[in-house]
C-alpha cells in the first residue's frame, strides 16, 4: 500500500506569518492576522525567513521560473506575483503599527478621540449645564437646569509617504534595514498628531464665544509688563491655572 500524505500549503499568509517573525511582530498579533495554523507552521519550518527567501517562494510560484541562483531573474519572478507586495506591505504596516503605538503623545493625554465619516468640514459640540446644585427642600420641587452648548469645527486629513524596497536590499538579504523605515514612519505619524494639535493650539483659535481659546475674557491669557518672565509671573499664572473652571 502506498499511502501519500499531503504537506502544508506553503500559502501567502504562511509566507506573511514567517516575515512577520523575522521582523520581531509579536505572535499574538500574527495568529490574529495570519491564522494559528500559518503561525505553527512558520515557527517549525520557516525560522529565519529574510527578504531572498519571499522572493525565492515567491518566485517559485510562476510556473516560467527556473530554480537556480539567486540572481535579477528571481527578482522578477518574484514581483510577477501579486503575493510579494502585499506580504512585504502587511509586514511592513505592521512593524510600523508596532512603533506607533509605543510612541507616546502628548494630545492624546489631554484631547478626547472622536470619529468623522468624511473629510468634510465638520462641527464639533460640547453640552455645558449652567448653575450649581441647588438644595431640594422636603417634599419639594426639583428645578430645572439650562444646557449650553460649545461649538467647534474640524476637518480629516491624510497624511503619507512612499517608501522602497530598493534591489541592494533585496541582494543583501537585509530585513532590518527595510524596517527602519516603517519603525521610523510609524513614530512619525505618532509625532504629526502632537504637531497638528499644537499648531493649532498655538494659533489661539476663536472659540463658540467668539473668544480666542487663550483671552482674558477666559481668564487665561496674560499680558503687559506683569506678564515677563520671572517667579513672580509664573505665580500668577500657576494662580490662574489653578483659578480655571468649565465654560458654566
Amino acid at each position: 500500500n502506498i499511502i501519500v500524505h499531503s504537506g502544508h500549503d506553503v500559502s501567502e499568509k504562511t509566507l506573511e506569518a514567517a516575515l512577520s517573525l523575522s521582523a520581531g511582530i509579536s505572535a499574538e498579533t500574527i495568529a490574529k492576522d495570519c491564522g494559528a495554523q500559518e503561525l505553527e507552521f512558520a515557527e517549525k519550518n520557516l525560522r529565519g525567513f529574510g527578504i531572498r527567501d519571499l522572493f525565492i517562494k515567491c518566485a517559485e510560484k510562476n510556473s516560467s521560473y527556473v530554480a537556480g541562483s539567486f540572481s535579477n531573474e528571481t527578482i522578477r519572478a518574484g514581483y510577477s506575483t501579486a503575493q510579494i507586495t502585499g506580504i512585504l506591505s502587511n509586514v511592513a504596516n505592521k512593524r510600523a503599527l508596532q512603533a506607533f503605538n509605543m510612541q507616546e503623545s502628548i494630545a492624546e493625554k489631554v484631547c478626547s478621540a472622536g470619529d468623522l465619516n468624511d473629510f468634510k468640514v465638520s462641527e464639533r459640540y460640547r453640552l455645558n449645564e449652567v448653575g450649581d446644585l441647588d438644595v431640594v427642600p422636603d417634599g419639594g420641587e426639583i428645578k430645572s437646569g439650562v444646557l449650553t452648548e460649545d461649538r467647534a469645527t474640524n476637518q480629516l486629513k491624510t497624511y503619507g509617504k512612499l517608501f522602497t524596497l530598493t534591489r541592494q536590499m533585496i541582494y543583501n538579504d537585509d530585513l532590518g534595514e527595510f524596517l527602519k523605515i516603517p519603525v521610523a514612519m510609524g513614530m512619525k505619524a505618532k509625532k504629526k498628531i502632537d504637531q497638528v494639535f499644537f499648531t493649532r493650539l498655538l494659533e489661539n483659535p476663536a472659540q463658540g464665544d467668539t473668544e480666542n481659546l487663550f483671552s482674558t475674557a477666559h481668564k487665561n491669557y496674560m499680558n503687559g509688563a506683569d506678564s515677563a518672565l520671572s517667579v513672580e509671573s509664573l505665580e500668577k499664572l500657576i494662580g490662574m491655572f489653578m483659578d480655571q473652571t468649565d465654560s458654566a
